[in-house]
């Protein structure tokens, strides 16, 4: 059982409440670290890690998929992001079983805000979806900069740079990243969508 703080030691602490777990916590009165006295580390079950597993493909909250399974929040998130460093840079891509092989016809990309931690930490997730299959291509995190757009350009696979075309909206980063004769640029117009060769 831990008898002192375990950031800086100190022997000088406090009762704190309970912890979500129920377990007694404590601050430390010199750095304000809190902790519990007798941790109980708990181990995840492979089984629990796939159900998570499935949980992140159904767009649940985090916070939804903790109380489902029991996981911590802490746990949670070093867990996604174990996922995100095993993901192969290709993300699997894979051809549809009944098909005669990889059809390119049309790949449309986007990108959408959200936020790490709070919102003044902006990230910008740029996605590339083949339009026939429905599965995403390429994924880049960042800016929204004509950069940031040539990175995502970058992580396309060749074979859709250049065996079909790109749609996009008239984001003005995406016409200094993606070439002219495959870039069509899509008004967001609910009432009459207009198609302009870039």
């Amino acid at each position: 059982m831990r008898s002192s703080c375990p950031s800086c030691g100190s022997l000088a602490f406090v009762k704190n409440g309970l912890n979500r777990h129920g377990d007694q916590n404590h601050r430390c009165i010199d750095c304000r670290r809190q902790f519990v006295l007798d941790p109980q580390n708990k181990i995840i079950s492979e089984e629990t890690r796939d159900i998570v597993r499935n949980l992140l493909l159904e767009k649940l909250s985090l916070r939804g998929i903790c109380r489902a399974t029991g996981v911590s929040l802490t746990w949670l998130l070093d867990f996604i992001e174990q996922e995100y460093v095993r993901t192969p840079r290709n993300l699997s891509i894979q051809v549809p079983p009944d098909s005669l092989g990889l059809i390119l016809e049309r790949l449309e990309a986007d990108e959408l805000w959200s936020f790490a931690g709070k919102k003044k930490n902006q990230v910008w997730i740029w996605l590339a979806l083949d339009a026939l299959t429905r599965q995403v291509v390429a994924v880049h995190f960042g800016g929204r900069s004509e950069a940031d757009a040539r990175l995502f350009w970058a992580e396309i696979p060749d074979p859709y740079k250049f065996g079909c075309d790109v749609y996009t909206d008239e984001w003005e980063a995406y016409k200094g990243a993606i070439p002219s004769e495959v870039h069509f640029a899509v008004k967001k117009s609910p009432e009459k969508p207009a198609l302009s060769k870039e």
